[in-house]
């Protein structure tokens, strides 16, 4: 509880919080309670601090404490934050087979996060550039949403991921055919709806836009905009596109003054926000392929407020349910 109010309270309260949660973990590791939710949620807080090596090397000797101890929900925690931070780094290699082996060890006793990371194994697969392996592993991440009933979030990221697979296959059909699932799944969600539909909007008109049918982005983005509840750079970006593809000037220095704006801002404050990983990383998420990195950087910023909100908040309530 203390280090997560430090954490909230942010500023020079942060490198404490860290000192905090971990004084937190070796106690709870002395007496052989797993907290592997805990270790998840401390990885945000490296980021926050800009510690991405002290992270890596962190997890790194925690996950071979565990290994040693047979603690199989903490080292589970450890290949998933690991994973993201290969990830980051480009090592695809040890990211998807970190993020299959925590696969492997959550399907024994977390089938959310056992399924979650298929399908984050498979949108690395797609940004390493293979598509075939990619879809091997959402079509899994599918069928377990179906089995386990899991909705939400994870299961529009899911038909995402599966969407932009095919995109990268140039397959436009099926990409549109997943798209409009990940927007009926957005338009359950009580929560987020609005958000996450209009994130699907746009990833439907990039679909449009690589079919050569242009004609009908504008109004799918001008919708996705007065969806979303600010203007985010993934929106104003595409916004910028289309009417400078158009030759309409005006549109193109208005929308590209409102993005100088917006990105100055984010930059002013990215120390206060968190970087996607498997919370959209999770989600995160997820997203980011060779054909598609630009896409997903620009995705990244657009998630980024939402996310560190929502990182918090299971931080808390990881705290309060283990205390």
């Amino acid at each position: 509880r203390q280090g997560v109010r430090q954490w909230l309270a942010g500023g020079d309260s942060l490198p404490q919080a860290l000192i905090s949660l971990h004084q937190a973990i070796n106690l709870f590791d002395t007496v052989g309670h797993p907290v592997p939710q805990l270790l998840v949620d401390l990885a945000p807080l490296y980021n926050q601090l800009r510690q991405s090596d002290e992270r890596l090397v962190y997890f790194q000797r925690k996950l071979m404490q565990y290994r040693l101890r047979g603690d199989t929900e903490n080292a589970a925690a450890c290949y998933l934050v690991l994973a993201g931070s290969f990830r980051h780094r480009g090592n695809y290699d040890q990211a998807i087979s970190s993020y299959l082996r925590a696969a492997d060890l959550f399907e024994q006793f977390h089938p959310r996060l056992y399924t979650s990371e298929l399908m984050v194994a498979g949108t690395t697969y797609a940004e390493w550039g293979n598509t075939r392996k990619a879809l091997h592993y959402l079509e899994q991440a599918m069928q377990l949403n179906d089995q386990f009933r899991i909705q939400g979030l994870q299961r529009f990221f899911t038909f995402q991921a599966v969407a932009k697979a095919y995109l990268q296959e140039n397959n436009i059909p099926e990409a549109l055919r997943y798209t409009e699932q990940a927007l009926h799944t957005a338009r359950q969600d009580s929560l987020d709806r609005a958000q996450f539909t209009a994130y699907g909007l746009v990833l439907k008109s990039l679909i449009l836009l690589q079919a050569g049918q242009a004609a009908q982005v504008q109004p799918l983005l001008a919708r996705a905009q007065r969806l979303a509840d600010s203007l985010r750079p993934k929106y104003l970006e595409e916004l910028i596109r289309f009417y400078d593809a158009r030759g309409r000037a005006e549109e193109v220095r208005r929308y590209s003054r409102i993005y100088l704006d917006l990105t100055d801002t984010l930059d002013a404050n990215e120390g206060l926000t968190l970087a996607a990983q498997y919370e959209s990383e999770r989600v995160e998420q997820a997203q980011r392929d060779q054909i598609a990195r630009l896409r997903h950087t620009q995705e990244v910023q657009a998630l980024r407020l939402r996310q560190r909100n929502q990182l918090l908040g299971v931080a808390l309530a990881a705290i309060v349910l283990i205390s």
